[in-house]
């Protein structure tokens, strides 16, 4: 959202709502898409293709799914351009927002996946973790794969709650203090060095069933 924002002259207003605290998610995320109506579906698709990668995360992600994990983009963004990043790193899946297209060209009206809302039915906020909650065999409400452990890779607050209901959280360099405050949590500069220290620590062992998500979102 900040590269296209960027793009189309749009980075303060975007600012301005992203730090408003008195807005709750569904307006916010509602008034941030109404900003990029008129914009034609391709420089949604363009910027996802242009926005460079973090270093060594392709490789990170052959690694987990070579050791049994299934690897997913989970992105309060859109899904137009979640679904360009996914396949640029070769993951299994995408999971965000639905922007309205008519003609190719963003109507403004945003569609928010349920997949984030609570998964008892109750009213609340959208979040991450909802995400996670739906996909964990004990809900009842998932028709995917059966798996054993979950990983999480987050860098912003939004990350947090799926930080939290992940078996293994994962921080590439924090925006936010309050990420490292996560029990168990695993904080580093960038993939190349998460790889190495999953070689260190034995944590993809052979034969090992599990699934991997990025915000990423990593299940297995």
């Amino acid at each position: 959202m900040q590269r296209l924002a960027e793009r189309c002259g749009q980075t303060e207003v975007l600012a301005a709502w992203l730090d408003r605290a008195d807005a709750d998610a569904a307006t916010r995320s509602q008034r941030i898409a109404e900003l990029f109506r008129f914009v034609h579906r391709r420089q949604f698709e363009a910027v996802a293709r242009e926005m460079p990668l973090r270093r060594g995360v392709v490789k990170w992600i052959n690694a987990v799914r070579r050791a049994g994990f299934m690897v997913g983009v989970v992105s309060d963004s859109y899904f137009v351009a979640a679904e360009v990043l996914r396949r640029r790193v070769f993951a299994d899946f995408a999971l965000a927002q639905t922007l309205q297209f008519r003609n190719e060209v963003c109507t403004g009206e945003l569609r928010l996946n349920p997949a984030f809302l609570p998964p008892d039915g109750t009213d609340g906020a959208p979040d991450k973790r909802h995400v996670l909650e739906r996909l964990r065999p004990a809900s009842g409400l998932s028709d995917a794969p059966a798996f054993t452990e979950a990983w999480a890779v987050g860098d912003h607050l939004n990350d947090l709650g799926l930080l939290r209901a992940a078996d293994r959280a994962l921080v590439v360099e924090p925006k936010h203090r309050e990420l490292r405050a996560i029990d168990g949590i695993v904080e580093f500069l960038d993939f190349d060095e998460l790889n190495a220290a999953m070689r260190r620590g034995g944590w993809l062992a052979a034969g090992a069933s599990r699934t991997a998500a990025e915000d990423a979102t990593a299940l297995g």
